[in-house]
């Protein structure tokens, strides 16, 4: 089935965006304080013939404090996100960055080269470039007349 926008005084709506709107109110309504959803980090994922590429924020993170894993095809991305440290004389007037610990798998198009993966943080970007595995990739075969 389908879905199309449905149109309201010539305005689109589409109501599978209003349920993600609600259910992003409702993670962050009951959700952990301080802590991340799911969402956390945000990922980009693409691919090209020979590698693999993905792309997560993580502003504020120590490249210390992270582990990055790969078995078969599932990227895992673990960390923290310390607190800041408030003095014991000071008040709290707002807090909306999150903090503490994370972990995020991603599937990955395919499976990759353990030994050719390579990982590096610029500017809260953490950037991983992956070798696609010699076994994965597609193999011509030539089919020879008897």
């Amino acid at each position: 089935m389908i879905w199309q926008v449905v149109r309201r005084n010539g305005i689109g709506f589409d109501p599978f965006t209003e349920l993600s709107r609600v259910n992003r109110s409702m993670d962050r309504l009951f959700g952990e304080p301080l802590g991340y959803s799911a969402s956390f980090p945000a990922v980009n994922v693409w691919r090209g013939e020979n590698e693999a590429v993905v792309t997560a924020e993580i502003p504020g993170v120590d490249p210390k404090d992270l582990a990055v894993t790969v078995t078969g095809d599932v990227l895992t991305i673990e960390g923290e996100r310390r607190a800041d440290s408030i003095g014991a004389d000071d008040t709290l007037h707002r807090c909306e960055r999150g903090c503490g610990k994370f972990s995020k798998a991603v599937r990955l198009p395919y499976e990759i080269e353990n030994d050719a993966a390579k990982a590096k943080v610029a500017n809260g970007i953490l950037r991983m470039t992956l070798a696609r595995k010699e076994s994965s990739k597609p193999r011509k075969i030539e089919v020879q007349a008897e």
